[in-house]
């Protein structure tokens, strides 16, 4: 689909073609029809939305820096008395920080499931994706933030999944898309410059990835991550909750693991104090994880350690390597020790007394599709257990 905009810009065309579907399916069905939406002052009058909006801004905003609070609170006037050029997304946008803010307040708003299904409608909406706007983007952020503070982390993981791709469709994982976007009439006025576009994008990144990474799931990533860093501004500290979320490992993280910094600052004769110490302490952090993730970076870490003492050979220098390499050759032996100990008892069995193993249909029943999975699994396991440990059924089913 992209090919023919691409070859008609790399042939010097004046009007290349636009990047459309016609060469995707033969079109022989027609699209899903969109909905239609009802007014949001329907559910919420406006003097609750700013109730709950203020709720939202004073508790969240610092980190989920999404919006200027002052062009939000513009566009909901302008929105209920029916002038600017409000988007139905926006009415997404103010549905999903009234809902997440009567979360956050003490006095719930009566009609706060309704806010969140009347958002969703319009998210789901089919010309949700054939019209996207940031304004959709923001109001899968509020979602993202209602989802995580009350289901299961399987829903609030592919919500965020769904907000990294609508980045992506969008183009704010790059700089020339978000410097065109913020040139365009009127952008400014809905607060959509080019800080808050990068703001949006770079929020969005660390939420889903502090998501992904704390449920165990894959993030999604980009080819290429071109967006600036956010500008830090007063109230907010969105800019630091970022640089915390970039500290894990992703494809896309401007943090590498490999400290090459103090290989070049050593290189250069630039010996800050925190130099040596940092590579050190890699070193020793990756030995205190001890996992085989942890472990696959130990070599680099050690190779960035040697260079810098070949960089800048002292006696202190020297002592941190052989400190290093003394914790690595102790860690060495405490595992070929556990190794010891565990073929020891592996050399103990006798195939005469091994139990046969349960049939798969005994230690897994039929659980239904309808289940709760995270109840499944537990319950998987525990049956497992029991089959093989008749003792704990004994004390009811209880480890001590």
């Amino acid at each position: 689909m992209a090919f023919p905009h691409i070859l008609g810009v790399a042939l010097g065309s004046d009007s290349p073609p636009k990047i459309n579907s016609f060469a995707y399916n033969f079109g022989i069905r027609p699209e899903e029809a969109s909905n239609a939406y009802g007014f949001l002052g329907k559910l919420i009058s406006e003097d609750n939305l700013a109730f709950y909006s203020n709720v939202y801004f004073s508790a969240m905003g610092p980190i989920g820096d999404y919006m200027d609070p002052r062009i939000y609170a513009q566009r909901c006037r302008n929105y209920y008395h029916g002038s600017g050029s409000n988007t139905v997304a926006f009415s997404a946008v103010a549905a999903g920080v009234a809902a997440f803010g009567s979360f956050l307040s003490t006095t719930r708003y009566p009609r706060e499931s309704d806010l969140l299904q009347y958002a969703k409608a319009i998210l789901d909406n089919p010309g949700s994706i054939r019209m996207l706007s940031i304004d959709h983007i923001v109001a899968w952020g509020m979602r993202l933030f209602y989802l995580r503070a009350t289901t299961r982390p399987s829903n609030a993981w592919v919500a965020s999944c769904t907000l990294m791709h609508l980045c992506e469709v969008v183009g704010l994982h790059e700089e020339e898309n978000i410097k065109r976007m913020a040139s365009v009439a009127g952008a400014a006025v809905v607060g959509h410059d080019a800080d808050w576009l990068r703001r949006i994008f770079w929020i969005s990144w660390a939420g889903h990835h502090m998501l992904s990474y704390e449920y165990d799931r894959s993030a999604v990533t980009f080819g290429a991550v071109t967006c600036q860093a956010i500008i830090p501004i007063l109230g907010s500290v969105a800019d630091q909750f970022v640089q915390i979320v970039q500290i894990i490992p992703s494809p896309n993280s401007p943090f590498q693991l490999e400290l090459r910094a103090a290989e070049q600052l050593a290189n250069q004769g630039r010996l800050f104090w925190n130099v040596i110490g940092s590579v050190f302490q890699c070193v020793c952090v990756l030995l205190a994880i001890d996992t085989p993730a942890s472990s696959a970076h130990i070599p680099a870490a050690f190779k960035g350690l040697e260079n810098l003492v070949r960089a800048m050979d002292t006696g202190l220098t020297r002592q941190a390597l052989s400190i290093a390499r003394h914790l690595l050759s102790v860690n060495i032996a405490k595992k070929r020790k556990g190794l010891i100990q565990l073929e020891a008892v592996k050399s103990d069995y006798e195939p005469s007394q091994a139990q046969p193993e349960p049939e798969a249909n005994a230690a897994f029943p039929d659980i239904g599709w309808g289940m709760d999975w995270d109840q499944a699994s537990h319950r998987a396991i525990s049956i497992d257990f029991r089959s093989r440990h008749p003792a704990v059924v004994a004390h009811g089913g209880v480890i001590k």
